[in-house]
């Protein structure tokens, strides 16, 4: 019988690297913890490793979250759904997870980081962006298609092409230009606001 997996694939090579198998149900959402953890290897105790953090959603109405190198799940979370879940989203501090399922409801999960690990430092996070990626780039989070690396690659050229070429005003005439030479408004747009007039059916009364 087949059998309901999520797939984790390396950046850049796109190689399947292993595969969280346990839902009985496809697979519909996924979201990586925007913090990285420093957790305690099974097969070497005392020795600790850098580890990332993924949750899932699948139709089966489950909710698991994974450390990578673990075995089995952190957590599963069987009985909060009716129907299957939809989406999923971390809070920025890696520590409470938010699913929402197609039966209209959501649930909150907060984490102790003993449960996941220790919170690596944003300085450590970039660190490591930069030495696996060549790049350490400005948000901490990880990227998780093709597409939105090539966005955030955009957006640090758009910034440094910024601070080399500062925009111009187009109200602003350059340097050395003569004022006679700038468009006139023409008096057609101009708008007016008009005056208010006394209607004739009502007197003004003095005292």
């Amino acid at each position: 019988s087949p059998k309901n997996t999520a797939a984790i694939l390396m950046r850049g090579s796109w190689k399947r690297t292993h595969d969280y198998i346990g839902h009985k149900g496809p697979v519909v959402a996924s979201r990586f913890n925007p913090r990285l953890f420093r957790v305690e290897s099974d097969d070497s105790p005392g020795e600790k490793y850098i580890a990332s953090c993924i949750a899932l959603g699948a139709q089966d109405n489950k909710v698991t979250v994974w450390l990578s190198r673990k075995a089995r799940p952190v957590l599963v979370a069987k009985t909060f759904f009716q129907q299957s879940v939809v989406d999923l989203s971390w809070s920025p501090d890696g520590l409470t997870l938010f699913a929402a399922s197609i039966d209209g409801s959501i649930a909150m999960f907060a984490f102790e980081e003993s449960e996941l690990g220790e919170r690596l430092s944003g300085k450590e996070v970039q660190d490591i962006m930069k030495s696996s990626y060549g790049t350490a780039r400005a948000c901490t989070g990880i990227a998780e298609d093709p597409a939105l690396m090539e966005l955030l690659s955009e957006e640090e050229n758009s910034m440094m092409n910024l601070g080399s070429s500062p925009l111009k005003s187009r109200n602003t005439p350059e340097k050395g230009a003569d004022p006679k030479e700038l468009p006139a408004k023409d008096p057609k747009k101009v708008s007016k606001k008009p005056t208010a007039t006394p209607s004739p059916r009502h007197k003004v009364m003095k005292e």
